[in-house]
C-alpha cells in the first residue's frame, strides 16, 4: 500500500511540475514599442511584423503593444496613423521595450513623462531595442553609463559628444548587441535588430523560420548580388 501511494505522489507531483511548465512557457510575453508623432514607420512596423508574425505562424507568446503618451492616433513620418493600445500609465510590465526614433526628436527629448518611462521600463524588461536616434532618449533616459550602442549612420561622433558615458559603435556597425541591449541604424535594418532579439527570446530556428516566412533571406542574398 506505501508504496503504491508512493508511486501515485510521483506520479502527481510529476504531473504538476508539468503543468506549471506549460503555463510558464504559454505565458504572453509583452513587446511595448514607443511611437509618438513623426515615428519612422519602418521602425515600428519591423518589429510588428517580426514578433507579429512570430506569434501568429510560429505560436510564440507575444503581446504587441503600441505604447504612447495618450490614446489618439499618431502619425508617422511617412503618414501611416496608428492607434496606440497603452500608454505611459497604464503599460502593463514589459519583456520588451522598443525605443524607435522620428522627424520630430526635439520636444522628446524634453519630455520629462516618457523619460522617465524609459528609465523605469529598460530597468525591469528582460531586453531592450534601439533604433537610430532611439539612442539619444536612452543617453537623456540616464541608462546608457558604460552600455555599448550604435545610432544612425553619421551620428555616431555627435552620439558620442553628448553622452560620453556611454561606448558608441561606430558607423560601420548596423546592429550591435551588448547584454540586454540591442541597437541598430534604424530604418530597415530594423529588420535585422528584431530578428536578432527574436533569436535571443525564441531561438535561432524560430528566428530563421520568421525570416525566411517574410522572405527577409531573400532580399538579403538579392541586395549582396547573389542571386544575379
Amino acid at each position: 500500500m506505501y508504496a503504491f501511494l508512493f508511486k501515485l505522489f510521483v506520479v502527481v507531483s510529476s504531473f504538476i511540475v508539468v503543468v506549471q511548465v506549460c503555463a510558464q512557457s504559454a505565458e504572453r510575453r509583452n513587446i511595448g514599442i514607443l511611437i509618438y508623432d513623426g515615428f519612422f514607420t519602418s521602425e515600428v512596423t519591423a518589429s510588428v511584423e517580426v514578433f507579429g508574425r512570430a506569434s501568429h505562424s510560429f505560436d510564440q507568446p507575444f503581446n504587441i503593444l503600441l505604447i504612447a503618451s495618450g490614446q489618439e492616433p499618431i502619425t508617422s513620418n511617412e503618414g501611416l496613423t496608428l492607434t496606440p493600445n497603452a500608454t505611459y500609465e497604464d503599460a502593463p510590465k514589459l519583456d520588451v521595450l522598443v525605443v524607435t526614433s522620428g522627424s520630430e526628436m526635439g520636444p522628446l527629448l524634453e519630455d520629462d513623462k516618457l523619460l522617465g518611462f524609459i528609465k523605469s521600463r529598460f530597468e525591469e524588461a528582460s531586453y531592450v531595442a534601439s533604433h537610430c536616434d532611439g539612442a539619444r532618449l536612452l543617453g537623456k533616459a540616464g541608462v546608457l553609463k558604460g552600455r555599448k550602442i550604435i545610432t544612425w549612420i553619421g551620428g555616431s561622433a555627435s552620439l558620442q559628444e553628448e553622452f560620453p558615458e556611454a561606448k558608441v559603435g561606430s558607423d560601420e556597425k548596423s546592429v550591435l548587441e551588448d547584454g540586454k541591449l540591442v541597437s541598430s541604424n534604424g530604418e530597415l535594418v530594423t529588420y535585422e535588430a528584431s530578428l536578432r532579439l527574436l533569436e535571443k527570446l525564441s531561438g535561432k530556428e524560430i528566428a530563421d523560420q520568421v525570416a525566411q516566412d517574410l522572405y527577409y533571406d531573400r532580399l538579403v542574398r538579392g541586395r549582396t548580388g547573389m542571386n544575379d
